[in-house]
């Protein structure tokens, strides 16, 4: 590698770039606000023909809970997908190559799980975690859908095939319930939707724990993004394709609803 590609590599790198990105599409949430939902950005009648396609193939009974039929699709999931590196194309190439290959991430479950969930009128959200901004080591991604029988949202983890409990209790939690109970020093309980279980299940702790700050994926146009990584996926890095929609103001947003990120823009540790 040449010393001027070494240098602008290093550069891209910069912690100071990282804290530039994340000042710019992070904001701090009101705890009691109505956190936004992948709906609120995207429509069904957007969604890839071959997610249509596909989703004739999950045996989903409309007389179910919301929950229940979420459910059946991480199933689905599961069963068809392997996983293995990150992808990082637009969502419908995302969906062909999960499914052909072994590939997927733990961001790229979300993408196609909650385009599922939009076809069949399931109220979901995406969100992350993260312990900290400049390389996170247990950075993760995650739904969460809500149930009309239990009204209430419900937090699950297609990768890893999980939802959460309270420690001795069947009930399932909201990301938000999940991350208070944690940081009441309770333990980590979860319940698998099928028999899989991930191989780096020996991580989970460390996914999960009250060193954890939740965020909330908002304004996240699935259309918008797809026609930017047809257009300049083969072009540009993933980065670049960021900033120019940050630049156009039509970037997806963090909401933090338990956390300031300003503080840990600064590197302050939650306790």
């Amino acid at each position: 590698m040449g010393i001027r590609k070494k240098f602008r590599r290093a550069l891209m790198r910069h912690p100071l770039l990282f804290y530039i990105r994340f000042a710019l599409i992070c904001r701090n949430a009101r705890p009691a606000e109505e956190l936004p939902e992948f709906a609120d950005s995207n429509s069904r009648h957007d969604v890839p023909q071959k997610f249509i396609d596909i989703n004739r193939e999950i045996a989903l009974d409309p007389q179910q809970d919301t929950f229940e039929r979420a459910m059946e699709i991480a199933r689905f999931i599961r069963r068809r997908v392997q996983g293995g590196p990150g992808i990082g194309l637009s969502s419908e190439a995302t969906l062909i190559k999960m499914f052909s290959q072994k590939a997927g991430i733990c961001s790229d479950y979300a993408q196609i799980f909650n385009l599922f969930c939009l076809i069949n009128d399931i109220r979901v959200r995406e969100w992350g975690c993260v312990e900290t901004f400049y390389k996170p080591v247990h950075g993760h991604s995650f739904s969460e859908i809500y149930s009309e029988k239990r009204s209430k949202w419900i937090m699950m983890d297609v990768g890893k095939n999980l939802y959460f409990t309270k420690s001795g209790d069947i009930q399932p939690l909201s990301v938000t319930e999940l991350f208070q109970y944690l940081r009441e020093g309770n333990p980590l309980a979860y319940v698998h939707f099928s028999e899989y279980v991930c191989a780096d299940m020996y991580k989970i702790g460390l996914t999960y724990s009250k060193m954890m700050a939740p965020f909330v994926v908002e304004n996240y146009n699935n259309k918008l993004y797809d026609s930017y990584l047809d257009k300049y996926g083969g072009r540009f890095p993933s980065f670049v394709i960021n900033a120019m929609l940050i630049l156009r103001g039509r970037n997806y947003r963090f909401a933090f609803p338990m956390d300031n990120y300003r503080k840990m823009l600064l590197g302050e540790k939650r306790t």
